[in-house]
C-alpha cells in the first residue's frame, strides 16, 4: 500500500531530482499515450527541467511532457542517497 502523504504530482518534483511513479490518474487515452512514453507505475524518472513543457529522463531518453498531463502523474521523490542508485 502506497503512502499517499509522500506522493506529489510530477509538476511538484524539483529539477535534477529522481522519483518513482506511483500512479497515473487520467482518462484511458492519455494513460495509454503516457504508457507509450514509458510513464507508468513503478517507473523511475528524473526531472531535468520544470515548466510547461517539463523535461523528464525516462531510461536513456528525454521526454517533453505538458503540464496538463504531468498533473495526473503521482510520484514519490527519492531521497538523495537513493538518487545515485
Amino acid at each position: 500500500m502506497k503512502d499517499t502523504a509522500s506522493c506529489i504530482n510530477l509538476m511538484q518534483l524539483q529539477p535534477r531530482c529522481w522519483a518513482t511513479i506511483t500512479d497515473v490518474c487520467t482518462d484511458p487515452c492519455d494513460a495509454a499515450r503516457l504508457m507509450g512514453l514509458g510513464i507508468c507505475a513503478g517507473r523511475r524518472v528524473q526531472m531535468l527541467k520544470g515548466g510547461d513543457p517539463l523535461i523528464l529522463q525516462v531510461y536513456n531518453s528525454r521526454i517533453g511532457l505538458s503540464a496538463r498531463l504531468a498533473r495526473h502523474v503521482q510520484v514519490v521523490a527519492q531521497r538523495e542517497a537513493d538518487q545515485a542508485a
